[in-house]
């Protein structure tokens, strides 16, 4: 009973070492499996980036509500330096507003150039983070910051 006992004590540590690795195992399967049937059955992911639909209300309101003249009364000068540097470079200028207020702070306007520089479809893009924008893998956004 002493030689069993024994033999079993020193057993122990690799049977919950080897029921830990298993575990970490299994539960990175589950995630990926659970991941990857996330990103293809819903449209809130864009690569390996989250970007739920949150913002919706804040994009109406936004659309509804702006006040732009108060807005190009603020920014007018620095707006119309960067319009005439693009127009002196052949350059176009992209916009995209923010709401800061709004979970996960949403995209409450993008400019037609922006659809065209980045080929993300308004309806797509409205009320959701703009942090679909980075590379779409996490190693490589990893890799460049």
């Amino acid at each position: 009973l002493d030689a069993l006992t024994a033999f079993l004590d020193q057993l122990r540590p690799q049977v919950h070492k080897q029921v830990s690795d298993d575990m970490l195992d299994l539960q990175d399967m589950v995630l990926r499996s659970i991941l990857s049937f996330m990103k293809g059955n819903t449209s809130e992911f864009e690569g390996d980036h989250w970007v739920p639909l949150l913002g919706q209300d804040k994009t109406y309101a936004f659309q509804q509500d702006v006040k732009w003249g108060g807005i190009l009364a603020k920014v007018q000068n620095s707006l119309y330096k960067i319009w005439e540097v693009s127009e002196r470079h052949d350059e176009v200028v992209a916009c995209a507003v923010s709401d800061p207020t709004g979970d996960d702070c949403p995209l409450v306007y993008i400019s037609r150039e922006f659809e065209k520089l980045t080929g993300y479809q308004r309806e797509w893009v409205l009320g959701r983070n703009c942090r679909f924008l980075q590379p779409n893998h996490c190693w490589r956004n990893s890799a460049f910051n």
